[in-house]
């Protein structure tokens, strides 16, 4: 269960949490309180959304929590930028902050993914080939005929 710690998008982002933990940590002002919290979830969200992903075992299942990791991480890059036009936290810090995430997302999440399609297209899908086992070992019953025939 433990082997998403070799992706290297996993690495990077929870070096980008634990930074930001710590670095809001340090700098807590209860006028901050509120951006920091979401901030602090949003950073987490990523980790955890890469992490649940992989753990899920599927191509498909994998892309969508990568997406939703994407979400979260432009999440996080907008609450810098407000953090650092408040400045509730040093520039330098913003900066290091910031250049974590983009090494981390901008290379590993910003990938050309396929766009979703409706659960309808993805069962009827004959090209897909995270279909082929199931379509090639699949036998459905025509309600007209007494024989079987082959999804197409």
């Amino acid at each position: 269960m433990r082997k998403y710690r070799s992706l290297v998008v996993w690495q990077r982002a929870h070096r980008l949490s634990t930074g930001l933990l710590r670095a809001t940590d340090l700098h807590y002002h209860p006028r901050s309180r509120a951006v920091f919290e979401q901030l602090r979830r949003a950073a987490l969200s990523v980790e955890a959304n890469i992490v649940e992903g992989y753990a899920l075992s599927t191509p498909l299942q994998f892309r969508r929590h990568l997406r939703i990791a994407l979400g979260s991480a432009a999440e996080v890059e907008c609450f810098l930028e407000i953090i650092c036009d408040l400045e509730y936290l040093h520039r330098p810090v913003v900066d290091e902050l910031s250049l974590l995430t983009d090494l981390s997302f901008s290379r590993h999440l910003r990938v050309p993914l396929p766009a979703p399609r409706s659960r309808f297209q993805q069962v009827h899908d004959a090209t897909s080939p995270l279909l082929a086992p199931v379509r090639d070992a699949r036998r459905i019953k025509v309600a007209d005929r007494s024989r079987t025939e082959a999804l197409p």
